[in-house]
């Protein structure tokens, strides 16, 4: 811009507040308040990827080392060369060995929890060929429980229950845990994976590393009801029942993470009605579309939800006293339908599993945060549409777009502030909001035509024959236009001629001064 266009603009600025917009539902960073002390140590009985990095994988495999006679396990697929090695090294030493795991037609069709990349699954299958022959493969559509056994029915009983599949990430990446069996637990989900190996199973793989249909063997009997262990199966819902028990009677805190969320089970309702009565809830959760309804109206209940990348465990606790982990997801297929376990508990693991959560309350990045306004949030968050999350940054202070705006006149170099421009589906991010225009003087309009003084009528001249002839027009100082509208207007070309034109305009009853 010239000097001499400078002379005919001029800026404003204004700062508005913001902080009342009205945001979406969002994952804002989570600041955490305590620091914890004590979060378990490699003795405990509860463990976790968190701050026990390695140590699943670890137990696993001491698991399978340890046994003698025989190996029972159960997960939805295998992928993890320690595991696939101490599963060679056991039956070398004539160790009988028999594992459940999900369908083969499953696993190419469907991948139920968004765990799984080709190489995973590639990788699975290639652990699948090399174990042919040593280890018995029963397959089922419905088998997802996560359970390594080792002599089960021996006095030298041994195992864990796991919320982690067997492959390397959900052991080593995701936030997962794994609870240490006492003997009677061990006993008790032997007995359900015998009935699940000889009843349940669709497929079979013992030498060839295909899979062949097999019909239920009518020999083994379900499992009468017992405790610690909980099981969801085609005849029982007791994980679904316990939980109910346990949401039902808390008097004051609840903690419990999970994977998949269905609003509409009666578990999650449970868990809406005691955060709205006022108990306090933290809910543990991966961030997924699919479970969003569910974290959604819990948030607006009333509970604390926090966020992970890579969340998969399955955990309830209630009132610091009585727990349960678990395979199933709280949702119709895990706790209504499938083959899932898990293991109740009031012992001293119930402290290590809440100095665990605690933990990784301390580690969560996002907080679900509903019904809130733009000044109530600041720094990253991610942005719930109702069908997909829009990663953004809310500030502090928000420059909008400079705009330009030209004046009705040139002596008056003032306009009201534009409207502040729509930001789309969502307000604007940030708590205050400058709005930057510019004001122009008017130009003159193309195709004015200059206007000129009148000829007083004793300056007229007298012709010969009695005609009257015009003098030379004088125009005006400054020039006066009529532009193609039909408004007059006086132009100027400096500041310096601006007082004469104002007070030309006022004289002539112009419209505008205006630059030439």
């Amino acid at each position: 811009m010239t000097a001499m266009n400078k002379a005919f603009t001029k800026s404003y600025s204004k700062t508005l507040d913001n902080l009342s917009a009205p945001l979406p539902t969002l994952w804002s960073k989570y600041q955490y308040d305590e620091v914890g002390t004590d979060y378990g140590a490699e003795g405990d009985e509860v463990f976790d990827t968190v701050f026990h990095q390695g140590s699943l994988s670890r137990h696993v495999v001491r698991v399978i080392a340890n046994a003698q006679e025989m190996l029972v396990l159960c997960s939805f697929l295998l992928a993890d060369e320690d595991v696939e090695q101490a599963l060679l090294q056991a039956e070398k030493r004539g160790v009988r060995i028999y594992c459940l795991i999900a369908a083969e037609a499953r696993l190419d069709r469907e991948d139920p929890e968004g765990e799984f990349d080709e190489k995973v699954l590639a990788q699975h299958k290639a652990m699948l060929k090399k174990l042919a022959g040593k280890v018995m493969f029963r397959t089922s559509s419905s088998f997802h429980a996560k359970v390594v056994l080792a002599d089960p029915f021996t006095s030298a009983a041994s195992g864990v229950l796991l919320t982690a599949n067997l492959t390397t990430d959900a052991m080593r990446r995701n936030e997962e845990l794994l609870l240490k069996l006492k003997t009677n637990e061990v006993k008790q989900l032997a007995e359900y994976l015998k009935w699940a190996i000889w009843e349940v199973a669709e497929h079979e793989s013992i030498k060839s590393g295909n899979f062949d249909a097999v019909k239920p063997a009518d020999k083994v009997e379900h499992p009468g009801e017992m405790f610690p262990v909980i099981s969801t199966t085609s005849q029982r819902q007791q994980i679904s029942e316990q939980a109910l028990t346990m949401i039902n009677g808390a008097r004051s805190d609840i903690l419990v993470s999970c994977f998949g969320w269905d609003l509409d089970h009666k578990v999650v309702q449970a868990l809406i009605t005691k955060a709205k009565a006022g108990v306090s809830v933290t809910v543990f959760s991966r961030i997924r579309p699919a479970a969003m309804p569910a974290l959604e109206a819990l948030t607006k209940a009333g509970a604390t939800v926090l966020g992970f990348k890579w969340l998969h465990a399955k955990a309830l606790v209630v009132d610091w006293e009585n727990a349960m982990v678990m395979s199933a997801n709280f949702q119709k297929h895990g706790l209504d339908e499938g083959f899932e376990l898990g293991v109740q508990f009031d012992d001293e693991r119930v402290e290590g599993l809440v100095a665990l959560l605690k933990h990784w309350q301390s580690k969560a990045w996002w907080l679900l945060q509903a019904d809130v306004t733009v000044g109530e949030v600041l720094g990253q968050v991610r942005l719930w549409d109702g069908k997909s999350f829009v990663d953004d940054v809310i500030q502090e202070l928000k420059l909008l777009d400079q705009v330009q705006r030209t004046a009705a006149s040139t002596e008056q170099l003032v306009v009201d502030m534009p409207a502040v421009p729509e930001s789309g589906c969502f307000p604007h991010l940030a708590h205050e909001l400058r709005r930057d225009w510019v004001v122009c003087a008017p130009g003159l309009a193309k195709g004015a035509k200059e206007q000129f003084q009148p000829v007083p009528k004793d300056k007229e001249q007298q012709k010969g024959g009695g005609k009257k002839s015009k003098t030379k027009p004088v125009p005006y100082n400054p020039p006066v236009y009529q532009e193609p509208s039909g408004r007059k207007v006086v132009a100027i070309k400096s500041p310096s001629q601006l007082q004469a034109a104002v007070a030309l305009k006022t004289e002539l009853k112009l419209a505008a001064v205006v630059v030439e």
